[in-house]
């Protein structure tokens, strides 16, 4: 652990900004320098050292500090809950005290030049290759950390080290027993297994009223209905506002005047497809020839005829090749020079000869030009006359749903309002999210907005939706709530029928299961309408997906625990509502050839495996040996249940 602090405290300063503790110290926070408080204020007391409320939030603060570095935005409250940092961060601490005891009682002590050694080589404090005190000192007060307390978190990990030393020393690993672990982690099977669907059992159901409505009871959170509402409206359309916005000649030309240069003044333009063959910006004469060899092969099939989108497609080595080589249009200044004059010296449909730039060797077809001009108002009256008619109606829609807005605030019904602006106020049916509703063109607006609104009665502001403004009050409201069952009976019966169908399969499969293990095989009962036999490809032991079938649980441990093959699995299965009986076909165990290969790397991962485990259990037999108590009261604070 120190070496990885020692190699990343820089980084650790640059991204906590210059915390010095992190996961390292999440054992031995506050180590040495206990922070006392009262038996109450404690979280956890071991062996009569207390772990205070203050020490424990400080290192919870910590770890989660170093999640928020390692994951970034990829930290999600739901991730973050899945870590549980709280009661990680109270074991941690309650081991660490644990550990700083036992090294007491074995008598390991960290002489004080060890200490400073370690400090004074970190990355972290070092000016110009050297340690600076200064800096130092300064970095552990933005921490809120006395020189002594760090120094003593230092000691208590230089002491962890050495227990750990001890243990890993009486960690052995034999080739035989890497082997094994070899064995176990590479080895495969495939099942056979009878499918038994449930649906084939659908017609044995009998529906009882009385088991009906005990179902209904239980699952009742199934079929809650969602909340559903009816409004009822005002649209203001601008296709019946239209007469009312229609411009006078002299907006027209004042607006053709205002935007003469911006809208009406063509540039010369040029729509061009290319072909680009790279080259590298430091390319010699002999890559460069190289290049040109290439792209003079494609001149060639164009000579020829072949069309220049489908030769680009296959070509071109940029991302315009996807397109046929379409670069769109451009005006000048907006290529490089050598390919901005050959694609305006172009005629529409002429091809260019070969084009050297500073990326490459380029072939230029023209398919369109635009020449530079200036567009008559004659030409573009009913362009301007379309956009200022646009303009003023969004405006007069929106100041009259305005205003018809604060009229119905002040008490104005829609009625009236509508029949002031010689509109109609129309009702809506109940609906609720991703109905669609008779007149409404975009109804997930119109719905996210109504059911926003409150109790029947309440009205709201004007509300725009796609160019449209709408006042809209509510007639009717059902909130969210489970029917009674007779609503929803159809939907209940059907839920109801597969269950007991699914149950029934499952009854089918331990029929067959019993007569496996009387001696059938699952070929027989095939045969005998035992449901329909299958076969799964050869699987390992990681993660729980199974070929074919998905993601069973509980079934790779009893496949990988069976002893022979045709060896009947010892429970049936009910997977997505089917039931199944399960058989292993066949095992497929690594040689120890392939162990041999990498032989090393594997008895280095079963070493690593041991001493982790050796020390889990030497942390154990600690805790059992120690008085530990725990402040439930003060833990309900920080740790939530």
């Amino acid at each position: 652990m120190l070496d990885f602090m020692r190699r990343n405290a820089k980084s650790w300063f640059i991204k906590v900004a210059l915390g010095v503790i992190s996961l390292v110290f999440i054992f031995f926070l506050g180590g040495g320098t206990q922070i006392r408080g009262t038996a109450q204020s404690a979280v956890a007391i071991v062996d009569g050292e207390e772990i205070s409320l203050r020490q424990f939030q400080r290192a919870q603060i910590r770890n989660e500090s170093f999640f928020r570095n390692q994951y970034g935005d990829r930290l999600t409250p739901e991730l973050l809950a899945a870590l549980d940092i709280p009661s990680s961060t109270l074991a941690q601490l309650v081991d660490g005290a644990l550990l700083r005891h036992e090294a007491a009682r074995l008598g390991l002590a960290i002489p004080d030049e060890a200490v400073r050694h370690v400090i004074q080589t970190m990355d972290a404090f070092q000016r110009d290759g050297s340690f600076s005190p200064s800096l130092y000192r300064a970095a552990l007060q933005r921490q809120g950390y006395s020189p002594s307390g760090f120094e003593e978190s230092i000691r208590s990990e230089l002491l962890i080290d050495q227990i750990r030393g001890i243990i890993e020393r009486g960690v052995h690993v034999t080739e035989d027993e890497a082997f094994e672990d070899f064995k176990r982690r590479n080895e495969k099977v495939s099942l056979s297994y009878l499918h038994l669907q449930a649906k084939d059992f659908r017609d044995e159901v009998e529906i009882d009223d009385g088991e009906l409505q005990a179902y209904f009871e239980r699952n009742g959170q199934n079929y809650l209905l969602p909340p559903r509402v009816s409004v009822k409206y005002i649209a203001y359309s601008p296709d019946k506002l239209e007469a009312e916005a229609e411009p006078t000649e002299e907006q027209i030309l004042e607006y053709y005047h205002l935007n003469l240069e911006d809208e009406f003044t063509r540039e010369e333009a040029v729509s061009a497809r290319h072909i680009l063959k790279k080259f590298p910006p430091a390319a010699d004469d002999d890559a460069k020839a190289e290049t040109r060899k290439a792209i003079e092969a494609v001149k060639a099939r164009l000579d020829k005829g072949e069309k220049f989108e489908d030769v680009a497609q296959e070509e071109s080595e940029d991302s315009s090749a996807d397109k046929g080589g379409d670069l769109g249009s451009f005006k000048r200044g907006m290529m490089v020079k050598p390919f901005e004059e050959a694609a305006f010296g172009l005629d529409v449909g002429a091809t260019s000869d070969i084009v050297e730039t500073r990326f490459g060797f380029h072939i230029i077809q023209a398919y369109d030009r635009q020449e530079a001009g200036v567009d008559e108002l004659e030409d573009v009256r009913e362009t301007i006359a379309g956009k200022l008619r646009s303009e003023t109606l969004g405006e007069s829609i929106f100041e009259m749903a305005a205003e018809d807005g604060s009229a119905l605030y002040e008490g104005a019904s829609l009625d009236e309002i509508a029949e002031s602006r010689g509109l109609k106020s129309e009702i809506t049916p109940l609906f609720s999210k991703g109905d669609p509703i008779p007149g409404i063109d975009k109804p997930a607006a119109f719905v996210r907005a109504a059911l926003a609104l409150g109790e029947v009665g309440d009205s709201s502001d004007s509300v725009k939706i796609d160019g449209e403004y709408y006042l809209m009050e509510v007639a009717e409201r059902w909130d969210a709530h489970v029917p009674e069952l007779e609503v929803v009976r159809e939907k209940v019966e059907r839920d109801f029928t597969k269950e007991k169908a699914s149950e029934a399969a499952r009854a089918r499969a331990d029929e067959l299961l019993e007569q496996m293990r009387a001696g059938k095989s699952l070929e027989s009962l095939a045969e005998a309408g035992g449901g329909k036999l299958d076969t799964t490809e050869k699987f390992g032991r990681g993660g729980p997906f199974v070929p074919g079938l998905g993601n069973v649980a509980g079934l790779k441990e009893l496949a990988f625990a069976a002893k022979k093959e045709g060896e009947a699995l010892p429970r049936s299965f009910l997977h997505r509502g089917d039931a199944y009986v399960f058989a292993l076909r066949e095992r497929e165990t690594p040689p120890r050839s392939d162990f041999e290969d990498s032989k090393e790397e594997a008895i280095d991962g079963v070493r690593v495996a041991k001493r982790q485990k050796s020390y889990e259990d030497f942390i154990r037999g600690l805790k059992e040996s120690a008085e530990i108590s725990y402040n439930n009261d003060v833990l309900a604070t920080v740790i939530p249940r």
